[in-house]
C-alpha cells in the first residue's frame, strides 16, 4: 500500500502533528498532494494572466450585472400584473419598481458615499427579494416580456409615481425634521 511509508514516517515522528491515525493522515496527505500537483498543471497550461485582462473581466462582469438588474426591474414592472403574483410579492414589486424607475433618488448621488449605497445596495437587494417571492413561472413568462420590451423600446421605463412617492417621503422627512427641531 502506499500509504505505509508515510504511516511509518508518522508513526516514528511522534504524537506531535498527528491528531488523526496515521494511515488516515497519510491520505489526507496524498490527496493534497494530488490537488497541488493538478492546480499547477492546470495554471502552467493557462496562458498568463496580467493586470489588464483582469481588469477587463471585472469590468464585463459588472456590465452583465448592470444589464441584468435593469432587465429583472423590468421584468417586476411586468410581475407587478401578473395574475399569478402573489400579493405580498406584487407590493414589494410595485414599490421596487417605482423605486427602481424613479427619475429621482432616496438618497442623492452627490452625497459622499451615501448617495450611491441605494444603487449599490438597497435596490439590488429588493429586486433580489422581490424575485425570490415571485413563482418560477411568472418569473420566466416576465422576462420574455421585459426583454422583448426592452429589445423594441432600447430604454427602460419611467416610473414618475415613484418620483411623486420619493418627493413625498423627502417632503415628510423635512417635516418630521423640522417638527422635532422647532417643537415649542
Amino acid at each position: 500500500m502506499q500509504y505505509a511509508a508515510i504511516a511509518i514516517w508518522f508513526q516514528e515522528q511522534g504524537p506531535m502533528h498527528c491528531d488523526l491515525h496515521p494511515v488516515l493522515k497519510a491520505r489526507q496527505i496524498h490527496r493534497s498532494l494530488l490537488q497541488i500537483e493538478r492546480l499547477t498543471t492546470q495554471t502552467m497550461d493557462q496562458p498568463e494572466i496580467n493586470e489588464r485582462s483582469v481588469r477587463m473581466a471585472i469590468a464585463e462582469s459588472m456590465r452583465t450585472w448592470a444589464r441584468r438588474i435593469k432587465r429583472d426591474a423590468v421584468m417586476l414592472w411586468f410581475a407587478r400584473r401578473h395574475p399569478d403574483t402573489p400579493l405580498l410579492a406584487k407590493a414589494l414589486c410595485i414599490f421596487t419598481v417605482a423605486y427602481a424607475l424613479s427619475p429621482i433618488d432616496l438618497i442623492p448621488d452627490f452625497i459622499p458615499v451615501l448617495g450611491y449605497v441605494d444603487d449599490v445596495l438597497l435596490l439590488p437587494s429588493f429586486i433580489w427579494l422581490a424575485v425570490r417571492l415571485l413563482p418560477h413561472h411568472v418569473i420566466q413568462e416576465c422576462r420574455v416580456q421585459a426583454e422583448a420590451w426592452m429589445e423594441k423600446e432600447k430604454a427602460k421605463p419611467a416610473s414618475y409615481a415613484g418620483a411623486i412617492g420619493i418627493v413625498l417621503i423627502w417632503i415628510a422627512v423635512l417635516g418630521l425634521c423640522w417638527w422635532y427641531f422647532y417643537r415649542a
